[in-house]
Order: structure tokens, then C-alpha cells, then sequence
């Protein structure tokens, strides 16, 4: 994302809700088959939500 050290470390205590950030998702043996279908029902509007979130915002092009 390009930033500055200084830019790193003033997120690490960050509690804001619409800093820009990244997800990752992983499944283990442990999921069930529920939990990964419900993951597949908000999927949809999360990445509609962050598509709106990023319009217009320059420091990086969304990589979806």
C-alpha cells in the first residue's frame, strides 16, 4: 500500500471502523459446512461495500 513506517505504526493502535484495511478468509477442518455457506451469503455484500468504501480513494487500486 505504499506507506511510510511511521504511517504503519500510527495504525497499529487504530480503532476506527472505516480505516481501510484487508480481510483474509481461510477454512480449516474445523469449519463446517454452515459456517462456510453463511461466509458465501455476506461475501457478495462485503465486496459491494468495499467497492463503495474505495471510490475515490487514490493510495491504491482495489486489487478485486
Amino acid at each position: 500500500m505504499e506507506l511510510s513506517q511511521d504511517e504503519i505504526e500510527g495504525f497499529k493502535e487504530c480503532e476506527d471502523v472505516n480505516t481501510a484495511g484487508m480481510v483474509r478468509v481461510s477454512f480449516g477442518i474445523y469449519n463446517t459446512p454452515d459456517e462456510v455457506d453463511e461466509f458465501l451469503q455476506v461475501l457478495p455484500k462485503a465486496l459491494e461495500m468495499a467497492r463503495t468504501d474505495m471510490e475515490g480513494y487514490s493510495r491504491a487500486e482495489p486489487a478485486y
